[in-house]
This record gives structure tokens, sequence and C-alpha cells, in this order.
């Protein structure tokens, strides 16, 4: 048995070279990588675009997407003005990165000072929001701790092979035995690279059926070779897209995939968090379902530039409003919660925080809490990871010793496992909306009803999730503007749980319509069932219903 260790490979800390000072001012500049500044513009007033022909700048996918779940386009969606880009390029010599229309701007590189000094000075430049993205460039040690080892010899298992203890885990073998593999859904993988996946015979179904849809490198815009650097990728792919028959089955085994590069191996610098954007935004034009990112950032090679705990509150990291944005586009974003269970910082990372996202931490084979896997909850409070899953000795078939089964450690594996079946799922239910699958998987999980800081809901049975919302029963969780209502557990027995930001009324109906119990809520209420009948009841509360099942 071969054991490689990959510990550590990212600490994101070093020292950092603070560049052009005098552009802005100390509030509103921070080192992200080498010569590298965001340019926010101030307007999208010049545009040429209209919301009402959204097919000139989404694809039809997109578009289907946020259809069927009620999303209108919106000003987020239209592309920066080239205008103001070719504004910024007349400045010098600036190499244009890319542009992000989420964040109304363009991320250069240049080292020509009088080219930075003529950018600040335009009229069409945000010059509070724009930040130099560069710090020095240091060592890529990366954000989780990984262990694998290659066993020498199959095992002969049943059709999923080593694969076998993890995807009946979380129950998933029942969605792939009603032909439930993730056909039609497409994952997008937002990682370090791919190296080996266009070579590997591991992969050949992948392209021999047209699976890997698109591809983009946002680390080197110039290159269009995502294989050829960085290998955490393959196997974050490997724990979904393969199917090798009695040796490894992945989670989706036959959805599609986007293969998108954010993750600079070279060093560790906040422009990462706008690569991850990038990469969203291109997933979402593109028209992808699913983002899968086993990617985390808490410090930095320039200190300047790390998060404190309290700014992982859900909204005000770069990752975080990032994962926000590509979920109110109705993606589902599905995120490692991050290995630092061990480590001084013990907390999620971001955009683990994020509130839109399913947080992923990791258990071993036995379903108990890995101890590398990050603790929650976000510095809001919110319930994070959201669940949990196999990242502990997971199985993985090798893309270079093939035969061989690599087992690999680490809350980036346990994500991908997630994300897989959760595009199983949606290809079950293709009419949910991405937050519907979400709290799906959430209230199937094992301790759904008292969720922790290590396990969250806890392990997902992705065929009772299926169950729950095939049938119509899953509670409700429903944000209108700042107020929040949460109704649990559901189905019930002896009691609910309500929980509300501000203090609101409510009545509760029976299925026939009749008033059977009138309150009030004061944030949070426990509500007695145990003399209750089994039934259908209607809880309303500030304008909403939630549909309760009484058990016996």
């Amino acid at each position: 048995m071969i054991s490689v260790n990959y510990s550590k490979l990212k600490n994101f800390r070093n020292s950092a070279l603070l560049l052009v000072l005098v552009l802005f001012s100390i509030e509103t500049i921070a080192q992200i990588a080498p010569e590298k500044y965001f340019v926010k513009f101030t307007d999208k007033s010049a545009t040429t675009f209209s919301l009402s022909n959204p097919q000139d700048f989404l694809s039809q996918k997109a578009l289907d997407r946020r259809s069927s779940q009620s999303i209108a386009v919106d000003s987020n969606d239209l592309p920066v003005v080239e205008a103001y880009v070719q504004q910024v390029l007349n400045c010098g010599q600036i190499n244009l990165l890319y542009r992000t229309r989420w964040l109304n701007g363009v991320v250069i590189q240049t080292t020509d000072t009088a080219a930075l000094n003529c950018i600040e000075s335009l009229p069409v430049v945000d010059t509070a929001d724009s930040r130099l993205l560069a710090g020095k460039k240091g060592s890529d040690r990366y954000f989780e701790s990984v262990e694998i080892t290659n066993d020498n010899e199959i095992q002969s298992y049943p059709i999923y092979g080593e694969t076998e203890a993890q995807i009946t885990q979380i129950n998933l073998q029942r969605l792939h035995n009603m032909g439930y593999r993730g056909n039609g859904v497409t994952i997008a993988v937002l990682d370090n690279g791919f190296r080996h996946v266009d070579t590997s015979s591991v992969f050949e179904p992948l392209f021999q059926e047209n699976r890997i849809v698109a591809t983009r490198d946002f680390v080197d815009p110039q290159n269009h070779d995502v294989y050829d650097d960085g290998g955490h990728g393959t196997d974050v792919l490997a724990m979904m897209g393969v199917d090798i028959g009695f040796q490894a089955i992945g989670a989706a085994p036959e959805a599609e995939y986007m293969l998108i590069v954010t993750e600079d191996i070279s060093g560790e610098n906040i422009i990462e968090e706008y690569n991850w954007i990038a990469g969203a935004e291109f997933a979402d034009s593109a028209g992808a379902n699913i983002i899968n990112t086993s990617l985390s950032y808490t410090e930095f090679d320039d200190p300047g530039q790390s998060h404190t705990y309290s700014e992982l509150d859900g909204k005000t990291t770069v990752a975080a409003r990032g994962a926000n944005l590509a979920a109110s586009r109705g993606m589902l974003i599905v995120v490692s919660a991050g290995n630092f269970g061990n480590d001084p910082w013990q907390k999620i990372s971001t955009p683990a925080d994020a509130d839109n996202a399913l947080t992923i931490g990791s258990v071993n084979e036995e379903g108990e809490w890995s101890g590398f896997s990050s603790l929650g909850p976000a510095a809001d409070g919110d319930i994070k990871p959201n669940v949990v899953a196999r990242g502990s000795q997971a199985a993985i078939p090798s893309a270079t010793n093939i035969g061989q089964i690599e087992r690999v450690t680490g809350t980036s594996f346990s994500s991908p496992l997630i994300a897989g079946a959760a595009a199983c799922l949606w290809q079950g239910l293709p009419n949910f909306k991405w937050s519907e699958i979400k709290q799906a998987i959430e209230q199937s999980s094992s301790i759904y009803d008292n969720p922790n800081e290590q396990l969250g809901y806890g392990i997902p049975d992705l065929y009772k999730a299926y169950q729950l919302a095939d049938a119509g029963l899953l509670s409700v969780e429903k944000t209108n503007q700042d107020r929040r209502v949460k109704v649990y557990p559901n189905p019930a027995r002896n009691y609910i749980d309500v929980e509300v930001v501000n203090s609101n009324p409510y009545k509760i109906y029976d299925a026939t319509g009749s008033l059977i119990e009138i309150g009030r809520v004061d944030r949070e209420k426990r509500i007695n069932l145990s003399d209750w009948a089994a039934g259908v009841y209607y809880f309303k509360i500030n304008g909403q219903q939630f549909p309760l099942v009484v058990l016996e």
C-alpha cells in the first residue's frame, strides 16, 4: 500500500508586498495577487444590452433554468459596459484578465504605475470599491489536509466496488436504482486544475459521451488547457463522474460536467475569490445547475487580506457574496466546509459560510465526525455545515495507476459526493427549485431535529429526501426580506419548533380548514402536539402557510 501525505498544502499566510498605495485610500486597497487589480465601474447605464433580450448574454440553458424557478433576469446579469473596459485599457500597458458582471468590473494585470493613476482618474471607475488584488507570490499550501493511499488490489465488491460504503451511507444507491444517476443535470466543478482527466481511461466515458460540456481557466485566462496544472480537481471529479462497474462508481455517473480553474496553485491571494466569482458567472451563463467548490479561504499570503471569523457571516466576503449571487440565479451551490477542525482556527471558511450555500462537512465510514472537519456555526449563527458525508478515507479510482483505488481524505471529497447526489435527486425532481433540493437534503438528514456544530443536520438519506419532496412534505424555510421563518421537524410527533426574526401571531388549521389554535411566536416557540390526531395541518404565520404532517 502506498501512502502519500498532502497535509496542509496551503495555509494562506505569508509576508506581503504592498504595491502602489497612492492609488486608493488604505480602506479601499488590498493585495490579492502579484500586480493584479480589481477595477469596479460606477454603473451599467451605457450598456448596449437589454434585459428584454437576455439571449444576447445568457445561454438558452441558463434562461431555461431561471424560467423553471421563476427567476427574472436583472441588472446583475448585464455584461459590463465595453466602452468602460476600453477606457481602462487605453490607460497604458494593461493585460485584461477577465470581466465580472456580478461585481460590475474587470480584473487586470499591470506594472505600469502611470496606467494605474490614469485608471483612478476615470469617472467611470468606482475607486471606493476597486482593489489591488495581488500580493507577494508565496507557496500554495492547499487549504485542507489530505491523505491518499493506493490499494495494490481492488477488492471484489458488488457493482459499486470500493465506493460502495460512501454511496450506501447516504442511501444514494436507491436513486441510482430508480434510474436517477444525474442524467441531464450539469455540474460545474470549480477547482485548481484537472490534470490527466483528458488522458486517463478512468474518465474516457465523459469524453465519448460528450459530457464535458465546457472548460475555462480564470487563473490564466490565456490558457485554454485546464488539464495541464493541478490534480485536486481530478480527484474531486472522480468522486462524481466515474463509472467503472464492480470497481468504482461516482455519485453522478451520468451527469454533465464543466471544468473551471479558479484556484491558483502558485500562491494564496484574495484574487482567488474574484476568480471564483468569474467561474461561477461562467457556469451560470453556460447553464450549469449545480456548482461544486472544494475550495476554502481564511488566511492569505498577505495577512492584511486574511478574514476574521466575524467576517464569515454569510454575506460579507467576496466569495460568500458570489455564492449567494450564484444561488440567486437558480444554481445549487455545494461547498466543502474546510479542514480546520483540529487547527486553532477550527471554524468553517468562506464561501462555506454563505447563507445560500449547501456546506458539507466530513464523517468516517462509521458516520462519526472527522476531527479535521471544520466546525460551525457561521458568524451570524446559521447552521454550518449543513450536512456531512464520507470524507475520511473515501474511495476514488486512480487516474494514473489504472486498476488501483486511492483513499482520499478531506471535506474536498465529501462535498462532491453530495453535489453528485443532489444531481441525482434533481433529475428525479426536475420541477423543484434549488432551495427545495437543498431543503430536502437537509430534512432527510440523521439529526435534523437536533443539529450541532460538527455535523450540522447530519448524514442525509437521499432516498428519504426524494420521498419527502415528492410527497410535498418538506418543512418550508422561506426568506421574506429580512424576516425568516423556520418550522421543524416535519413530519412531527410530539412537538414543532417555530423560529422567527420578529414577533408574529400564528394560526393553525386542520385539513378541513377549521381553526384549532391561535398564538404568538416571540423569536422562538415550541408547540405541543402530543394530544393532536395524526394528519395534515396548516401552520400560518406572517403571510406564509406551512403544511405540517403529524404522525401517530
